[in-house]
């Protein structure tokens, strides 16, 4: 939308400039020059129209014309057409739970939804220093809270061998960077894409879809999903 506005003012600028060079032109009888600032205003309108229909294909939702509006719920992104309405929503996928992300897995969880969705990893490399200090930090507060640990505690031999295993954990972290390995981090969401008459009705759509789809992510690999807010979709999807 920002996009899109930011050429509309262009073209008004564009036309109020180039009617007062044309009303200069024909006052002072300058009729060669105001011929050449007719073609070049023509041109310049032409291209700006067509950097905004441009915008508008861009902005649309799955390669239609439409254009991505602000709707009334915080948790899709809508598109208008000429037919109705289309509402994207998508969750983010932890995947830090039992199950593991493989072909099994996922014809699972396609078989028993009732929506269709995209899947999408999305992939950035870490920061190495403060990926580094971070490693470093989480291992010394573990060390230090192995270090006061109360031994009198009827607890304090599974505390202790949980924060060993996380400090060898960690260890091995460290080891794998200063070998030269590449940290990164990979984030896994689920997109899905509802049609309605109204805009009511694909968001409608569009939130139980995402519903129930997270929730089969999470029954299958264990995962804890979160619905993303419109905001945080664009930045998921672009």
């Amino acid at each position: 939308m920002k996009i899109k506005n930011a050429l509309r003012r262009n073209e008004n600028l564009i036309m109020q400039a180039g009617i007062a060079l044309l009303i200069i032109a024909f006052m002072h009888n300058y009729w060669p020059m105001a011929l050449l600032l007719g073609i070049a205003y023509a041109l310049l309108i032409i291209d700006t129209k067509a950097n905004i229909i441009h915008s508008e294909r861009l902005l649309g939702v799955n390669g239609s014309d439409g254009n991505i509006i602000e709707g009334n719920d915080k948790l899709c992104l809508l598109s208008r057409s000429n037919n109705g309405y289309t509402a994207i929503a998508a969750s983010s996928i932890n995947g830090s739970g039992n199950g593991k992300l493989d072909r099994d897995s996922m014809e699972s969880i396609i078989s028993k939804t009732e929506f269709p969705f995209r899947f999408m990893a999305s992939v950035e490399r870490v920061n190495l220093k403060n990926f580094m200090e971070k490693l470093q930090t989480q291992k010394r507060i573990k060390e230090i809270q192995l270090s006061r640990l109360d031994k009198s505690s009827h607890k304090s031999a599974m505390v202790e061998a949980r924060l060993r295993a996380e400090i060898s954990h960690l260890s091995a972290e460290i080891e794998d960077f200063v070998s030269g390995g590449t940290p990164v981090n990979v984030h896994y969401y689920v997109i899905v894409s509802e049609y309605g008459d109204n805009a009511y009705a694909a968001q409608n759509s569009a939130k139980m879809a995402i519903k129930q789809v997270s929730s089969l992510f999470d029954s299958v690999l264990g995962s804890t999903s979160k619905v993303l807010k419109a905001s945080e979709i664009i930045r998921a999807i672009h």
